[in-house]
C-alpha cells in the first residue's frame, strides 16, 4: 500500500526534464492526496457525528470533488500538469464553498481554509505562472474577507444544533486549517527527503551494474586513505579490465557487451568480501578496493577474482564464451594523492595485458624498499 501511494504520488514527475517542474507536480500530487483525504474525512465526520438532511446534502454535493481530485495525477501523467494544478484550485475553493453556502455560511468557520487557499497555490504553480498564483491570492483572501464580514447565516436546521456542536465545530475548522497545511507540508518535505535519496543513490549507483560509480569509490577511497594514515593500516588497490571486450562487442554487439559487463559485475562482487568495495570506473574497467589488506592478500584476492571469472562462463543462445580479467594490484601509500595509486595500479594493470592477460600483476612501487625486496 505504502509503494502504491509512494508511485501515485510521482505519476508526471519522471516525465518532465525541468527539476523545478518536477517538485511542483509532486506538491500537487501531495496537495492531492491531503485535499481527498481531508474530504474523506470531513464527509464521513459529518454522516456518523451529524446525521441530518443538511449533512447528508453536503456529502453528496461533495461527491464530484472526489472524482476530480484522484484524477489530479493522472492529469500530471498525461502531460497535462497545467489541467491538474488548476484542478486542485477549483477543487479546493469550490468543495468549501459548498459547505459555506449550502449550509454552515460563516458561522462555522469554514471560510477560514480560504485562507488555505490563499497561500499554498505558491507550491505547486511555478513563478513563471505568478499571475495565477496572484489571483488564486485575491480570490481566496477576497473569500475568507466576505464571509468574514458579512457574516452569512447558516442553515436554519444547523442553528437547531446544540450549542455545544457548534463550538465544537468552530473550533475544529479553525484547528484542522493549521493542521491541513501542516500535513502538506510534513508530506512534501518527507517524501523529498525520500526522493531525494533516492536520487543521491542513484548519482553514485552506475546504471548498468548497479555497483558504486567512480564518483562514490573516489569518496570512499579518500576517507580510506585517511583511516589508513591515522590507523597504521594496510590498504590495497586493484584495477580490473575484461580481456578482448572491444571484440566482444563487435562480434556479438554492444547488448551482449552490457550483459556481459554484468554479469563480470556480479562475479566479481561474489568474489570479495562485504568489506572491500568495488566500483565500475569507466567502460569494461573495474577497481576494488581492499581495507586492512596487504599487497599480498590483495594478490590472493586478485586471483580469486580472476579464477571465478575464468571459470564461470557466459552463455549466448548457441554458446558458451569464456570471459578472463586482467588485474594490476597495488598497495596504496597513503602519504601520497590517490592519484599516484591510481597511476601504478594502471601501470600493473598495463604489465598483465602485455604479458599475455587473464592473469595478476603487482606493483611494489608504494612500498618501502625493504619491504618490496
Amino acid at each position: 500500500m505504502r509503494d502504491a501511494f509512494s508511485t501515485w504520488l510521482r505519476w508526471g514527475v519522471n516525465i518532465q526534464p525541468d527539476w523545478t517542474l518536477k517538485r511542483k507536480i509532486f506538491h500537487t500530487n501531495v496537495a492531492a492526496l491531503v485535499a481527498l483525504t481531508s474530504l474523506v474525512t470531513y464527509c464521513v465526520a459529518l454522516l456518523v457525528w451529524l446525521p441530518s438532511r443538511i449533512t447528508t446534502k453536503i456529502v453528496i454535493a461533495e461527491l464530484p470533488f472526489y472524482f476530480l481530485l484522484a484524477m489530479i495525477p493522472w492529469f500530471n501523467q498525461k502531460g497535462r500538469d497545467n489541467l491538474a494544478r488548476w484542478t486542485l484550485a477549483f477543487s479546493a475553493v469550490a468543495s468549501q464553498l459548498i459547505s459555506v453556502l449550502l449550509a454552515f455560511g460563516s458561522y462555522v468557520n469554514v471560510h477560514f481554509y480560504f485562507i488555505l487557499f490563499a497561500i499554498v497555490p505558491v507550491a505547486f504553480f511555478p513563478i513563471r505562472q505568478w499571475r495565477a498564483i496572484v489571483f488564486l491570492l485575491v480570490l481566496n483572501v477576497s473569500l475568507y474577507l466576505t464571509f468574514e464580514l458579512i457574516d452569512l447565516p447558516p442553515d436554519p436546521e444547523v442553528m437547531a444544533w446544540r450549542q455545544s456542536t457548534l463550538e465544537i465545530l468552530r473550533a475544529s475548522y479553525a484547528a484542522s486549517t493549521v493542521l491541513t497545511m501542516f500535513i502538506f507540508i510534513w508530506m512534501s518535505e518527507v517524501v523529498a527527503q525520500n526522493s531525494e535519496a533516492k536520487l543521491e543513490n542513484i548519482s553514485l549507483t552506475d546504471y548498468l551494474t548497479n555497483l558504486p560509480n567512480r564518483r562514490y569509490f573516489e569518496s570512499v577511497f579518500a576517507q580510506e586513505i585517511a583511516k589508513s594514515k591515522r590507523d597504521n593500516t594496510p590498504l590495497a588497490l586493484a584495477m580490473v579490465d575484461i580481456d578482448h571486450f572491444k571484440a566482444i562487442n563487435d562480434n556479438y554487439g554492444h547488448d551482449t557487451g552490457d550483459s556481459v559487463l554484468q554479469h563480470i559485475a556480479q562475479l566479481l562482487s561474489q568474489a570479495t568480501r562485504k568489506s572491500n568495495v568495488i566500483a565500475r570506473i569507466g567502460g569494461e574497467e573495474f577497481a576494488v578496493l581492499l581495507p586492512n589488506t596487504s599487497l599480498s592478500g590483495a594478490v590472493d584476492v586478485a586471483e580469486r577474482m580472476r579464477q571465478v571469472t575464468q571459470e564461470e562462463s557466459f552463455g549466448l543462445k548457441d554458446q558458451q564464451l569464456t570471459i578472463t580479467v586482467s588485474i594490476g594490484v597495488v598497495a596504496v601509500n597513503s602519504d601520497l594523492p590517490m592519484t599516484q595509486a591510481y597511476k601504478w595500479a594502471d601501470e600493473a594493470l598495463y604489465r598483465a595485458k602485455n604479458t599475455g592477460r587473464n592473469r595478476v600483476v603487482a606493483s611494489d612501487a608504494a612500498l618501502p624498499p625493504e619491504v618490496a625486496s
